[in-house]
């Protein structure tokens, strides 16, 4: 048995570093955006994202493969060890202690283990700290708002925030080569600049929506009457799409995120050819879902 358990150790160790290629080629992929065929989750474009995808690939799937893999063997044993040919007069044996002790012990410290570092990339995800922006996330039945508060350092006016509406793109609007990407696209998207700290507040407006953008790391909820507050420090420039995670409505599949990541300069721009534009108009007159 003990030369069982290490050989299927060893192979889940095995099968954990032959999957790392995929990983790696995913990531090659607009950095985590979904992709025909593709496997895994992608690459990670923020520093939450690698902690996450760091943990999935080196902790999580091991200790499953190996879970599976050890089920399996147990499977085999008792199929053709204790079948009724091999065995005509069963063993009326009820109990047995010190087995008890370890199906019972070796669960809880393999959990033991998964839970250090699974409470550390936590507690990074919930630790905002100082940011250099702050961008208010509001939830709607059935598209996101946007608003930029603190962005003087950027060429912004503090006294006329930056303050859109983001709706889904038509599917007749797009071109042919982003057809694939109905219901990914949108009219207006948010723009964050790249490799600086941004945090987001986010709330809803009717019913509870959730905020999701996994190239990013980036899932919270957006629950009426409450503030939530995140952040991201995207590593990778790109344009990164993510959707509403909550079952928020009949229109629940019509509220899609796009986001861009872009450079200083870049954001500068965009940034000034928004600003003293007015405050978005009632929604309510004009949304419409596909």
């Amino acid at each position: 048995m003990r030369k069982i358990f290490f050989a299927l150790l060893s192979l889940a160790g095995l099968l954990g570093i032959i999957a790392q290629p995929a990983m790696a080629q995913d990531a090659g992929n607009q950095w985590g955006n979904a992709s025909p065929w593709q496997m895994n989750m992608g690459g990670a474009a923020s520093q939450v994202a690698e902690q996450v995808q760091w943990f999935h690939n080196w902790v999580l799937m091991p200790v499953i493969v190996f879970i599976c893999l050890f089920v399996l063997v147990l499977l085999f044993i008792i199929i053709f060890r204790f079948s009724e040919k091999k065995n005509p007069v069963p063993s009326k044996i009820a109990h047995n202690t010190p087995l008890e002790i370890v199906w019972t012990a070796v669960p809880l410290l393999i959990l033991g283990l998964m839970f250090i570092p699974s409470i550390k990339i936590l507690y990074f995800m919930e630790s905002t700290g100082k940011s250099d922006m702050t961008v208010k996330i509001t939830g709607h039945q059935w598209y996101w708002s946007y608003e930029y508060a603190d962005v003087k350092d950027y060429g912004g006016e503090d006294g006329n925030p930056v303050k859109y509406d983001s709706i889904i793109a038509p599917e007749d609007s797009l071109p042919d080569d982003q057809k694939s990407l109905y219901k990914l696209k949108v009219d207006k998207a948010l723009y964050i600049p790249v490799n600086k700290r941004v945090k987001m507040i986010l709330t809803s407006q009717d019913v509870m929506h959730s905020f999701s953008v996994l190239p990013l790391g980036l899932k919270m909820d957006a629950v009426p009457g409450r503030n939530n507050e995140t952040w991201v420090n995207a590593t990778q420039p790109g344009i990164y799409y993510g959707f509403c995670t909550e079952l928020c409505g009949a229109n629940h599949a019509y509220m899609p995120i796009e986001i861009h990541v872009v450079s200083d300069s870049e954001f500068q721009d965009w940034l000034k050819s928004q600003s003293g534009a007015p405050a978005a108009p009632d929604a309510n007159n004009n949304k419409k879902a596909s």
